[in-house]
């Protein structure tokens, strides 16, 4: 099932799509009576997509499913929550290139690289003290860095 419909593409290349988080990226779910992972990304001119999980040995490349919109999606039964991967994209050059998820919620420490599945509803936050603190001071008796930019550079 397409889950990156075409008014998502339209307010993605329209630059007004500010949950492209909730399509992009990995999201763990049900599919009928199999749990599994739906993964989509961004690569409007590459020739193909693939992925590779840790599930799978890293060596088998699952290839998704491209679209007019330059999203590549597919559905991965049995990977979920914890689970290492990282797509594979042929570029326009024909370069294969191993790719983390620019939109994963939760990556490899460095010096490692992989994405791994991570549900959004599960994260616990803990800036609760942070928040508080901001909420209660007025932004103009805060320092602020003000840049300027020539556009030629």
């Amino acid at each position: 099932m397409k889950k990156f419909t075409d008014f998502d593409s339209f307010l993605f290349h329209q630059g007004t799509n500010y949950s492209a988080y909730l399509k992009l990226g990995a999201h763990p779910v049900k599919n009928g009576d199999v749990y599994g992972t739906d993964f989509a990304v961004w690569a409007p001119y590459a020739r193909s997509v693939s992925i590779i999980t840790a599930p799978t040995g890293w060596e088998r490349e699952i290839p998704m499913e491209g679209s007019d919109s330059g999203v590549w999606e597919i559905f991965l039964p049995n990977v979920g929550d914890g689970d290492a991967y990282r797509y594979v994209i042929v570029g326009a050059d024909g370069i294969k290139r191993y790719k983390a998820d620019p939109y994963a919620f939760r990556t490899e420490l460095r010096p490692g690289n992989v994405s791994i599945v991570s549900p959004l509803d599960n994260y616990v936050w803990g800036d609760d003290e942070y928040q508080s603190v901001r909420d209660n001071t007025s932004v103009l008796k805060k320092p602020m860095s003000i840049y300027e930019v020539h556009l030629g550079s």
